[in-house]
């Protein structure tokens, strides 16, 4: 049976941080409260998950339309910490599941970058695999997002992955609205006009 206690571990140490130590933050402006909020909501998450696990081992639920986004930490590019309590909480949130040595997740991001006015209202988040954080810096020079507002290319520090890639084919993009509840989801490709249609009806 998967878990969430390495998530629900990594946002408690996070927490306790947060209140040891009087605001060091970096440019994110995450909070004891938002950090507390998400641990609640990584327990939440977990008693689900183990709920659907009984039922069938093999279901991602928080991977189906209507379910929240889970709660999360990356670091970014520029090696800094973002949690989900960071995403900008007006904006929908496009999150790509990828791979830095994906053709096609090379090629998703350079769209973006091309017709980045179509997803101007939305956060973009492309994260990838813990073991790969080495590997997101030659990712954003390859694609040339590095200046991008609101674009943000990372690797997960707790288990996003696990629990939303369901390996239908890579990258995987998911559209949620501003509640952060998912919307769409694409697989290996999507046109940017169908990416910005959902876009607006995210809003």
């Amino acid at each position: 049976m998967i878990k969430y206690t390495s998530i629900i571990a990594s946002l408690v140490l996070c927490s306790t941080l947060a209140i040891a130590q009087p605001s060091s933050k970096s440019s994110s402006q995450t909070t004891t409260s938002d950090l507390n909020e998400s641990v609640k909501r990584a327990r939440e998450q977990e008693a689900a998950y183990q709920q659907a696990q009984l039922k069938n081992p093999n279901e991602k639920p928080l991977a189906k339309v209507g379910a929240k986004l889970p709660a999360f930490q990356v670091i970014t590019a520029s090696e800094e910490s973002m949690f989900d309590t960071d995403l900008d909480k007006k904006k929908p949130l496009v999150l790509v599941l990828f791979n830095p040595s994906c053709g096609h997740c090379v090629d998703v991001a350079k769209a973006f970058k091309d017709s980045i006015d179509k997803v101007k209202g939305a956060t973009v988040l492309f994260v990838t695999a813990k073991n790969q954080l080495g590997e997101i810096a030659g990712f954003v020079e390859a694609t040339g997002v590095k200046h991008l507002k609101h674009f943000y290319v990372s690797a997960e520090n707790t288990e996003l992955n696990k629990y939303l890639f369901e390996y239908n084919g890579m990258p995987q993009i998911m559209i949620y609205n501003k509640e952060k509840i998912l919307q769409k989801t694409f697989y290996k490709y999507a046109e940017m006009d169908s990416i910005a249609h959902y876009i607006k009806k995210a809003k």
